[in-house]
Formats: C-alpha cells, structure tokens, sequence
C-alpha cells in the first residue's frame, strides 16, 4: 500500500511523495520526480519511526544509520495503518504520541 506523505526537504519546504513498504525497505517517491530523486531505506537501517500527532495532521520522524527523514502524513487513519503495518510486519519499533 502507498502512503501519502510530505516529506520536509528546507526549512519550509516539502515535496508530496509516495511511501511503500516493500520486501527490502522503505521507498519514498516523490510525485514529481523532477524535483527530488527517491529515498529507499532498507529495513537493517531503521532504527525506529515516531508519529507525532497534531490536530490536522501527523508527523512522522525516521531514525536510521543513513541519517533522519521528517515528514507529515494529512489523515490520521492512514498514519495509524502506517504505525500498524511497520511494528506487525515488519518488526520496526515505533513510537506513537
């Protein structure tokens, strides 16, 4: 399943991007792929995902070797599925607030 994210690239900057989680890792694909390449994430790599939650919105924070990505995920029962899929089938910690 794809999940709809912003992922923060500035200051005030995001790009819209698609998150999958596939048999190798986490992939992060922009919608317009001219602005910004793609981000895969093998699974050895992560150490955890955090979820924030605001009002209108979650954030979502991945800690990995390779260094740390932010974004926000616009509707909440998609994060929550998010949340469910990383730590059931794929065995990641998170951390949900």
């Amino acid at each position: 399943m794809d999940y709809p994210v912003h992922l923060k690239t500035g200051f005030f900057k995001t790009i819209s991007c698609r998150l999958s989680l596939d048999e190798p890792g986490i992939n992060i694909i922009p919608i317009d792929p001219l602005k910004e390449g793609s981000v895969y994430l093998p699974w050895d790599s992560i150490f955890e995902v955090s979820f924030l939650e605001w009002e209108n919105s979650i954030e979502i924070d991945i800690l990995t070797s390779i260094g740390t990505y932010l974004g926000t995920v616009d509707d909440k029962e998609q994060a929550r599925m998010l949340a469910h899929e990383l730590k059931e089938d794929h065995k990641i910690r998170i951390r949900y607030q």
